[in-house]
This record gives C-alpha cells, structure tokens and sequence, in this order.
C-alpha cells in the first residue's frame, strides 16, 4: 500500500506540476470564489490557512482577503508537529521547514478554530488525502476535531478512491475549481 501512495503522490505531483502559473493562478482564483459562497465559510470567524508552495491551490491573496473580515491562523511546525498562531501579515513571515512561510515569532494559539483549509496531493471523493507522506496534518486535523476540515485541490488532483487507514483523518467538504464535494 505504501509503494502505491508513493506511486500515486509522484504521478500527480508531477500532473500538478505540469499546470503553468498562469493556470494555478486562474484555477486557485475559482476555488477562492466557490469557498466564499460556502455558506459555512461565510458563518465563520476563525480561518486556519496552510500557505501554499509551488503549484499548490494557492492561498497568499486567499489568507489576505480572509484576514479583512475574519481571523486568520496560520500553521508552523515544532518538532513533528503543527501549531497555529494569528496571522500577522506576509511580512512577518520568514521560509521555514520544508521551504513552507511561517511566523518568525510565533505565539501558539489554542482558541477553538471554525475551519482549517487543508492541503493535499491527492484526494479522494470520501475526503481522505495524500499529503507530503510526514503525517503533520493527520495529527493535527485529530486535535481539532470539531473544526469543518476543507480541502482545496484542483480537480486532476482528485480520484475515486484512496486507500486510507484508521490514523487518517478526511477532510469535510474539498473544492476544485469545478465543484465542492461534501465528503461527511
């Protein structure tokens, strides 16, 4: 099973890194409005945000226009875990583990959270998802439970099917650019 996550991860990791940025901005701008619509999106007050690398849905003009009307929490990563702290602004941000942005002096954050914005490789229509293959979200998806768990991808990044374990934690509701799936 782990030789074909492995096999899975590389094959749309390398579909995903095919998308000019041109596309992945087009495309993540098309998720951003569809997770504005969400009604649950719009009831909330508190955002946890992964901030995106490479060809990643991404979320820097995300995190910005969220930041306006509601609070935003960022990730960032002590030991094998991920914490949260208030966003603060890009620039007090600096390249962290893994080459991600994170807070250059964070203040660990523990108020309960509405929704996290989760990020993946690949996902599956139930709302289980391949990651980096590090397990950072897994356990931190496990310790806010009662967060809605959304996740952002596009839509060459989700399959059928994954094969999942019980540590895994799904996501709630995932959103491409073509549609939003409720996974609960």
């Amino acid at each position: 099973m782990n030789q074909f996550k492995q096999t899975l991860r590389q094959e749309i990791l390398v579909k995903r890194n095919s998308l000019s940025k041109e596309v992945v901005a087009n495309k993540s701008n098309k998720i951003k409005k569809i997770l504005f619509d969400l009604e649950e999106f719009t009831a909330s007050r508190k955002v946890h945000c992964y901030i995106s690398i490479d060809n990643e849905v991404q979320t820097h003009t995300l995190i910005t226009e969220i930041s306006e009307t509601k609070e935003v929490f960022i990730p960032y990563v002590v030991g094998d875990e991920i914490k949260y702290t208030k966003f603060l602004g890009f620039a007090k941000l600096k390249k962290g583990i893994f080459e991600i942005l994170e807070p250059i002096n964070p203040i660990e954050e523990t108020i309960p959270l509405d929704i996290v914005i989760v990020p993946g490789i690949v996902f599956d229509q139930k709302g289980h998802r391949l990651g980096y293959g590090k397990g950072y979200y897994d356990k931190f998806l496990r310790k806010i439970s009662n967060a809605l768990k959304i996740g952002l991808a596009f839509e060459k990044q989700v399959v059928k099917e994954l094969p999942n374990q019980t540590h895994d934690i799904p996501v709630d509701i995932i959103i491409t650019e073509e549609r939003v799936m409720n996974c609960g």
